[in-house]
């Protein structure tokens, strides 16, 4: 599990790591910080509804084993069995 927690900060940390170098505007960090707390505050209410929300159907989530997980409503399922399975929680902070 602390692999998957892994894999996901890494995944928030790659995509806020552009903001510095590429002039994006300040309101597209506030956005994207926005959105993080959001995903941290759904994660840790194990509410797969709400992470199901934040993905497309065409999105692409991969888990601590490698394996693909294709759609917002199967990485809203994948996120359900998670929780079922434990209480891990995730916290993210800004660099």
């Amino acid at each position: 599990m602390k692999n998957g927690l892994f894999l996901l900060l890494a995944s928030v940390v790659i995509l806020l790591a552009p903001m510095r170098s590429t002039g994006q505007t300040v309101n597209d960090e506030v956005a994207l910080r926005a959105f993080t707390r959001s995903f941290m505050v759904a994660f840790n209410q194990q509410d797969h509804e709400a992470l199901e929300a934040m993905f497309t159907d065409d999105a692409l989530y991969m888990d601590a084993g490698g394996n693909e997980i294709r759609g917002a409503a199967n990485i809203g399922n994948h996120f359900a069995n998670q929780f079922l399975h434990d209480n891990a929680t995730l916290a993210l902070r800004p660099m």
